[in-house]
């Protein structure tokens, strides 16, 4: 018998599935990248009035509270200076913005001159059909002496990019899905 056989294997492609799998992979690097920016960042700024640190605060609203470990104690958010701080807020020490007004500096007011929380973390995309995805991890503080102190005594916010740079440097290639598993075989015959 004379005949023709014929098998045709058709791969599909889980696209939308896929780009999801990235986006949370992403984000969860990003997540645990501001963990270990905040870790390297905030033990250099002391503590004085608790005005400078408390700018850190709308960064650990997005990343969690990070902790070194039990025996230091350091903790982000609660941290206070102790007798220092108490004896500065008795006499009212105070930031002078520039543009003008002055703010009182507590452990708390900080947090208004650093980048919002919604600001920090951006995972965006206009359309999943479009393919354009936007990843971003923005903070920024403006004070003016924090930024002055920080270029040349403190190195914070090196320490902290470097942190960041070295973990998602490591760590994205690891934690993006696999292509092979979005992907469905199906046969014509």
């Amino acid at each position: 018998m004379i005949g023709i056989t014929y098998s045709v294997y058709v791969d599909k492609f889980a696209r939308n599935q896929f780009i999801n799998a990235i986006r949370e992979a992403v984000r969860d690097v990003l997540i645990e990248a501001g963990r270990k920016f905040l870790l390297a960042a905030v033990p250099r700024i002391p503590i004085r009035t608790g005005f400078a640190r408390s700018a850190f605060r709308n960064a650990e609203d997005v990343f969690g509270k990070v902790s070194v470990d039990k025996t230091s104690g350091f903790r982000i958010r609660g941290t206070r200076g102790g007798s220092v701080v108490d004896r500065i807020l008795r006499y009212r020490e105070y930031y002078y913005p520039p543009g003008g007004g002055r703010v009182l500096k507590t452990t708390n007011a900080g947090r208004a001159f650093s980048s919002k929380p919604e600001d920090i973390l951006v995972i965006s995309g206009a359309t999943v059909a479009s393919g354009k995805n936007a990843f971003y991890l923005k903070f920024k503080i403006d004070i003016t002496y924090v930024d002055l102190l920080d270029r040349s005594v403190w190195g914070a916010f090196a320490a902290g990019e470097k942190a960041v740079d070295d973990y998602i440097r490591t760590n994205i290639g690891r934690r993006l899905p696999d292509l092979s598993k979005f992907l469905t075989r199906s046969q014509l015959r």
